[in-house]
């Protein structure tokens, strides 16, 4: 599992974003062949911080693109970094 962060590019003054709801089934199969059932459903917000899979993750961005740009917001997927950095300064 990763973190991820969801980022709205532009700042839409005086509109409200829309909110993007996203449900989702995959099939993640592990190494051993065995298979699990991964059900998400979130509302996606500017700023959502997420866990996902390495897997699901270009199904979950191109997904979430694509909701945005029918809305017409482009919305960007990142890793999170300070998950890391933050580790590091603790020393």
């Amino acid at each position: 599992m990763n973190t991820y962060i969801v980022q709205f590019d532009e700042k839409r003054e005086g509109k409200d974003v829309p909110a993007l709801m996203y449900d989702e089934t995959w099939k993640i199969v592990d190494s051993m062949g065995g298979s699990v059932l991964h059900k998400m459903t979130t509302a996606v917000v500017p700023g959502l911080v997420i866990n996902l899979p390495e897997k699901v993750v270009g199904d979950f961005t191109s997904k979430v693109m694509d909701m945005g740009s029918s809305k017409g917001v482009k919305v960007n997927v990142e890793k999170d970094q300070k998950v890391h950095a933050n580790a590091k300064e603790e020393k």
